[in-house]
């Protein structure tokens, strides 16, 4: 019975881990959108410069760049908003996953404890067995 636990504790430990595993995914894609939005931010601010060196006529497809810039930065919050919102579901799981991990290493904490108690007494009774037969022959050797 005691091995019953063990079980569930590697199969719940396994859910823990990939639950993890998901969730540093969710980061490591926040992480590069973000990275992404800051480039876009520097590429616009380095076109804006070269603006200010270059003739009135190319200036008119400035207005072409910054409106496609402006819908790829919006459309990449918007996913930083989405991964947002599944990154805070995925921690909620982790943590469900490390209280059910939790519960069954307690449960088994409790198990093996009570097992180890009931070898105690069963030892316990076997000593007091063996000394009350020495005393009875002690007792029987004196008469």
């Amino acid at each position: 019975m005691a091995t019953d636990y063990k079980a569930l504790i590697r199969i719940r430990q396994w859910d823990l881990d990939e639950q993890r595993r998901q969730l540093g995914q969710l980061n490591a894609a926040y992480t590069r959108i973000e990275q992404e939005i800051a480039k876009l931010q520097a590429d616009y601010e380095r076109e804006q410069a070269a603006l200010a060196e270059t003739d009135f006529i190319a200036a008119g497809t400035f207005g072409n760049y910054t409106e496609g810039m402006i819908k790829r930065r919006n459309s990449l919050q918007q996913a930083l908003k989405s991964l947002d919102q599944q990154i805070a579901e995925k921690t909620e799981e982790v943590r469900e996953a490390f209280q059910e991990v939790k519960k069954f290493e307690l449960a088994q904490e409790e198990l093996e404890a009570a097992e180890d108690a009931r070898l105690q007494r069963l030892e316990n009774i076997e000593l007091d067995d063996i000394a009350v037969d020495a005393h009875s022959r002690r007792q029987k050797a004196g008469d």
